[in-house]
């Protein structure tokens, strides 16, 4: 494959060089309307006060470079050879030389080798950087003015509010944190609420085991043993409150603090001799009743809807707790 002719391979980097040029000035420019758009945009939304600070975020700034390259893109036309051959006849002042060669390159004619002929003797003299030299500087000086000019916009312009809509917008986030934070808070206590179900039913369990255990040994009492019995009642006795102090919570234990009429020793000795008297003759009926009936308030109180009831049944229990003690 032949070697292009330097009158060609000129053209060929001259037309390149004006390419990058061309495409350098559309962006330049575009970014400059975008920056302007930009500008305006920023004094509509703050002097009219359409956006609360709160939602003028500054992401919205990166649509400027995409804007301006999405510009450039859309108007920018490429370049023919003759353009190259023009600017080169300018510069050089070669009387449309190799514009006449490219126009006659196409086609066939007596003149083509002489114009190409003298085309190549002009070429080495010429030096494409010279015919289309890259001028940044004071695009470049432009575009950082611009840059200035649009943060200062944005730091030193205030939000007005003349049509009430910063307001109104700073009101429904307001609404807006205090929903979340009582939904938080629901959900707190909602997780809280779960934990003391589930530990009323672990402590009602307990207590039901213990109750038919009770119940069994009581069962299994005879008559005629009196110590075995004694010792069989003080040991249920005991289990039961040790697990009552297990599995009051301090909630309940204040309740019962607060609500409680206190027995004295005597009245709580009394029934305990009368419980033991029955249990010397053979029967344990009223020990029974005493131990479902504390049962049964238990169960009433882990249940209550009202606190006034709660209360009212764990005073009622903290006495018939006293009494088995």
């Amino acid at each position: 494959m032949s070697q292009p002719s330097p009158a060609f391979q000129l053209l060929h980097h001259v037309g390149r060089r004006l390419l990058l040029a061309r495409a350098a000035r559309a962006l330049h420019v575009c970014s400059l309307v975008a920056m302007t758009l930009a500008a305006v945009a920023v004094l509509v939304v703050r002097l009219a006060g359409l956006l609360p600070p709160e939602q003028q975020s500054g992401w919205w700034l990166l649509a400027i470079p995409a804007a301006a390259a999405l510009g450039a893109g859309l108007f920018f036309r490429r370049l023919d050879r003759t353009a190259a051959a023009r600017a080169v006849d300018q510069f050089a002042r070669t009387d449309d030389l190799f514009l006449t060669l490219v126009t006659l390159h196409s086609s066939a004619g007596q003149y083509q080798p002489l114009v190409e002929q003298s085309a190549v003797g002009v070429a080495p003299r010429i030096v494409p950087r010279q015919v289309v030299p890259f001028r940044a500087k004071r695009p470049l000086g432009i575009q950082a003015v611009a840059v200035s000019l649009l943060a200062l916009l944005l730091v030193l312009v205030p939000t007005l509010d003349p049509f009430g809509r910063v307001e109104a917008a700073t009101k429904v986030q307001q609404q807006k944190k205090q929903v979340e934070q009582l939904l938080k808070s629901v959900r707190t206590r909602d997780d809280q609420v779960s934990r003391e179900v589930k530990a009323a039913e672990e402590r009602q369990q307990k207590i039901d085991a213990q109750t038919k255990e009770l119940m069994a040994a009581l069962r299994k009492m005879k008559p005629a043993e009196k110590q075995p019995n004694s010792q069989v009642l003080d040991s249920q006795r005991q289990n039961l409150n040790q697990l009552w102090k297990q599995a009051s919570s301090e909630q309940v234990r204040e309740m019962l603090s607060q609500n409680s009429e206190s027995m004295t020793g005597s009245q709580r000795g009394q029934k305990m001799n009368d419980w033991l008297k029955e249990l010397q003759d053979g029967r344990t009926d009223s020990l029974q009743k005493e131990l479902q009936n504390a049962q049964e308030t238990l169960k009433s109180m882990l249940n209550a809807d009202s606190a006034e009831e709660r209360k009212k049944l764990a005073s009622e229990l903290k006495k018939q707790l006293q009494d088995l003690k």
